[in-house]
């Protein structure tokens, strides 16, 4: 997904298998380069991982700011799960400082 200006704002990437695996994330990796801002995600559709690409270059694995399973079993994980991906996928990272909000 694009900001209006044509810059990235969201990249997911949807594996099939059940966590995703480092070959997931370096695919991930090589999408974003050159990336410094917006957000990234990798999800099995259970298994989330958020990255924050403006955050200073230090790797991708050193941009993860959420990383939770989502238990469609439980109203309040599921609950937690929407206002993470909420926010990250939707923040302005003006008003971030790069900290996790629950794990």
């Amino acid at each position: 997904m694009l900001e209006p200006d044509g810059q990235v704002a969201i990249v997911i990437l949807i594996t099939t298998s059940a966590p995703p695996r480092e070959h997931h994330r370096r695919k991930l990796a090589m999408l974003v380069s050159g990336v410094h801002r917006g957000v990234a995600a990798l999800t099995n559709g259970t298994r989330w991982e958020i990255y924050d690409l403006s955050l200073p270059p230090r790797g991708l694995v050193g941009k993860m700011v959420e990383n939770f399973t989502l238990d469609t079993s439980d109203a309040v994980e599921i609950e937690d799960a929407a206002l993470a991906l909420d926010y990250w996928l939707g923040k302005d990272s003006s008003h971030h400082d790069g900290q996790n909000l629950e794990q």
